[in-house]
């Protein structure tokens, strides 16, 4: 009898961890569910569920081939064969391997415009698998966190997560944002395992997240192996004894011939993986005499550079003769003497031997050259080439309050700990257990800091959501924090952790179900985001479901709507009549300026003019300066001018 319960108090405490941490995974579930169920489909998610569905069903890759497959396959397991109506006879189909554009009118063409298709429906379906991998990121923080420090640290690290707004709010979607942020810990996590002890199921672990990250997003071609080469490289460089299968490697050389036997074990299954990813096809099309329009691709890297070279010029630039003219030849003459940079030429190479499938290198290629240039949107001011600062503003903005005082707070405990530990003589290299040391430090520090160093140099400014696969390591390394608190100090951590908690859970409820929106009130909340940053950050064309309420509302039937739309789903879907603003929804050709007696509404990115010429952002700058009538969802701003005059354009 002793022994059995000996045996339950033994098994208690990874218990308690998992009754606690299911009971978060749950309730993260359910908000996330809940939030998406009345929201329309996010500017990029028609495309990208419809793209899935056509490379499940047709094995065909010309569509969204800027996005690897693998996360595709998951999100399209719950629309069957016959679950919408295609055209592939349609010319935009057709058009598509050649003119890249034409997948987003196809998209909606196909999913908001055939007869018979519920395109929301189809989305929504993709919507409820994303869902569990937003809960298996969570499920994955729990085993790493118990594994490092017990029930304290698995808890925490799951409150962290299943309480942030900004997965709350992107775990649902059809992205690959939290797809990669699954990889990320996945292969941290794993290459931390052979770091401890080198075995064939977590050599297996590493190489299998490695070629996952390469076939979800193109960031992880980069990122998955540079987090593999210089964790390896750094547990080589500790002194500690390696146990590498059944032996224990103690000499340098020894323990540098292990990893690099791993790296090409890793390799080998990274580089199989994106051929299973694609089928063991190259061409992206069943059809084996077609091939993808790679020109078209190097004229976008072509112009983006050329432009990007020359950088952001403001309205006084162009209202000066003798700079315009100073401006376009300089673009002249970059653009005669463009050449194609070792990225873009070495993944020609590739191509021409047929070496990697062929929309793979296509899509590398393409968001290569898409990322020298892109509009973006910060504190207010635009740029084509981004901002060095957006990143750690964007981190400072969009992270809840609690969370950046526990990660702080935890990073000054850990300080502290290690000089304590320093002035007792017990130096790193003298531990024998480095599970909670410096190789722990390493597999979370590392990997953070290439991150954002890569981002920040990065003229891709468009979303927050970019640097979400770093969190769930934040999270863990202020869970490890807490849980070393715990031991030394219990009352004071559990009271600030509580207080912290609660803060934390205020902040999530507060904005629910709006969580894309959120911003903390450091940054002037969800209001205050307008001025800070767009698109993704804030207003992705969530919104459409709210607008076409309040177009039924009794007070507002029979009223003209004059609407400028971000987003790619038809408004006319849900039944919303209107008339379409200059430089508004972009798959509506009308472009009329709106009149008094009218309602105004208008998508925030659009206030902004993240997206727009000055020219054509001058009309709505005035909207900027008046108050609305009402937010919809943080998104549409809605101008009733039955109420007021016109704003008077700058």
């Amino acid at each position: 009898m002793s022994d059995r319960f000996a045996a339950m108090r033994r098994f208690s405490p990874a218990l308690i961890a998992a009754v606690v941490c299911g009971a978060l995974l749950i309730s993260f579930w359910v908000r996330s569910q809940s939030a998406v169920r009345g929201k329309s489909s996010t500017y990029d998610e028609p495309m990208h569920a419809l793209g899935a569905w056509v490379h499940w069903h047709q094995g065909d890759w010309r569509i969204n081939y800027e996005d690897p497959p693998l996360w595709h396959y998951w999100a399209a397991l719950p629309n069957g064969s016959n679950a919408i109506k295609v055209d592939y006879d349609a010319p935009r189909w057709k058009l598509m391997a050649s003119e890249w554009e034409q997948q987003w009118t196809w998209a909606v063409d196909t999913l908001y415009r055939t007869p018979g298709n519920d395109g929301e429906a189809f989305v929504q379906r993709s919507r409820s698998m994303m869902i569990v991998i937003g809960v298996a990121v969570g499920a994955m923080l729990a085993w790493w966190g118990y594994r490092v420090g017990g029930t304290v640290c698995a808890a925490t690290a799951v409150t962290l997560f299943a309480l942030d707004p900004n997965f709350l709010g992107h775990s649902a979607l059809v992205k690959n944002d939290v797809s990669m942020a699954l990889c990320t810990t996945c292969l941290c996590f794993a290459l931390w395992k052979m770091g401890v002890r080198l075995t064939p199921f977590n050599l297996a672990g590493a190489a299998i997240s490695c070629a996952a990250a390469m076939g979800t997003k193109f960031s992880g071609v980069l990122l998955a192996p540079l987090f593999t080469l210089l964790l390896i490289a750094a547990r080589v460089a500790l002194p500690q004894p390696w146990q590498v299968f059944k032996w224990s490697i103690e000499k340098w050389w020894q323990r540098a011939l292990a990893g690099a036997s791993s790296l090409v074990v890793i390799g080998i299954v990274s580089y199989a993986g994106v051929w299973v990813a694609y089928g063991m096809q190259f061409g992206a099309m069943p059809d084996p005499s077609k091939r993808m329009n790679t020109p078209y691709i190097f004229e976008q890297a072509k112009s983006g550079q050329t432009r990007a070279a020359i950088g952001n010029f403001t309205a006084a630039d162009q209202a000066d003769p003798k700079t315009v003219e100073r401006l376009n030849a300089q673009y002249a003459k970059l653009w005669e003497n463009w050449k194609p940079d070792r990225v873009l030429s070495s993944l020609k190479w590739l191509l021409d031997r047929e070496l990697f499938p062929e929309a793979w290198l296509n899509g590398l290629m393409f968001v290569q050259a898409r990322s020298y240039l892109r509009g973006s949107y910060l504190d207010g001011e635009k740029s084509i080439v981004g901002f060095r600062s957006y990143f750690p503003l964007a981190m400072a903005y969009k992270t809840p309050l609690a969370t950046i005082l526990a990660l702080l707070g935890a990073a000054i405990l850990c300080a502290y700990l290690m000089v304590r530990s320093r002035q007792a003589g017990q130096r790193a290299r003298t531990r024998p257990n480095i599970l909670n040391g410096m190789w722990l430090a390493s597999c979370i520090g590392l990997p953070v800091m290439v991150y954002m160093a890569i981002s920040i140099n990065s003229n891709l400014n468009i979303g927050f959501r970019h640097v979400l696969p770093i969190y769930p390591l934040l999270f863990l390394a202020t869970a490890a924090g807490v849980a070393a608190g715990w031991k030394r100090w219990k009352r004071p951590t559990i009271a600030v952790a509580t207080a912290l908690g609660l803060g934390l859970a205020a902040e999530s409820f507060a904005i629910a179900p709006d969580y894309i929106t959120f911003f903390n009130i450091a940054a002037g909340g969800q209001r205050g985001g307008l001025q800070r940053l767009g698109d993704s950050n804030l207003d992705w064309g969530q919104d459409l479901p709210l607008l076409a309420d309040y177009v039924k509302d009794p007070q507002n039937v029979g009223a003209a709507l004059y609407l400028c739309y971000f987003g790619m789903v038809d408004p006319q879907f849900y039944g919303i009549r209107y008339l379409n603003m200059p430089g508004g929804y972009e798959l509506n050709p009308q472009a009329i300026s709106p009149t008094a007696g009218s309602i105004v509404a208008i998508s925030a990115t659009k206030l902004q003019g993240v997206y727009m010429t000055d020219e054509l952002h001058e009309q709505y700058k005035a909207y900027m300066n008046v108050e609305p009538s009402v937010i919809l969802g943080g998104t549409i701003y809605i101008y009733d001018l039955r109420k007021r005059q016109l704003p008077a354009a700058r």
